[in-house]
C-alpha cells in the first residue's frame, strides 16, 4: 500500500482572509481616486472664476480708461453689452467656450458674475467682482462658499 502524502494547500480561512485584505486596499484606492477626482473639478471650478471675476474687473478698468462715467452700484459687465444695471448675473457659454451673460448661441453655465462699484477710502473708485458657481450669492464671499472674489482700486 502506498503511504498518504500530506499535500501542502491553502485552507478556506487562509483565502477568505487574503481576499479581505486585498479587498480593503482596492476599497481605499477607489477612496482615493474619488476624493482626487473632485477636488480636480473643485479646482478647475476656482480657476474658471479667478479668471472670470479678474475680466469683470478689467471690462470696467477698459471702460473707465475710455472715458466712461461709472457710478457706484452693482452689475453685470460684459465685452458684448458693456456694463449693465442687473439683477440676472448667470454667465452663458458659446461654442467656442467663451463666457458672457447673452443667452443667444450659448448654454447656460454653473458661474454667475457680479461687479460692485463704489468710493475708494483713499478716493477714486473700488471695484470688486465676485463669480460664484452653484448658487447666486453666498455671504460672505469666499472659497468655502463655491465664491472667488477680485478687487481694484481705479485712480
Amino acid at each position: 500500500m502506498k503511504k498518504l502524502q500530506n499535500k501542502k494547500g491553502y485552507s478556506l480561512v487562509e483565502v477568505l482572509f487574503t481576499l479581505m485584505i486585498l479587498s480593503v486596499g482596492l476599497a481605499g484606492t477607489a477612496l482615493l481616486m474619488t476624493v482626487s477626482i473632485k477636488n480636480s473639478i473643485k479646482a478647475k471650478n476656482q480657476v474658471i472664476a479667478a479668471e472670470l471675476a479678474q475680466e469683470g474687473v478689467e471690462l470696467v478698468k477698459n471702460i473707465n480708461d475710455n472715458g466712461s462715467v461709472i457710478s457706484n452700484g452693482t452689475y453685470r459687465v460684459d465685452n458684448i453689452d458693456g456694463i449693465t444695471s442687473s439683477t440676472d448675473y448667470l454667465l452663458y457659454q458659446d461654442v467656442n467656450g467663451s463666457y458672457s451673460h447673452k443667452a443667444a448661441g450659448g448654454t447656460a453655465s454653473k458661474f454667475f458674475r457680479a461687479v460692485v462699484i463704489g468710493d475708494a477710502v483713499t478716493g477714486g473708485k473700488r471695484i470688486s467682482a465676485a463669480v460664484t458657481w452653484g448658487n447666486v450669492a453666498p455671504n460672505p464671499c469666499n472659497i468655502a462658499n463655491s465664491c472667488v472674489s477680485v478687487t481694484a482700486i481705479l485712480p
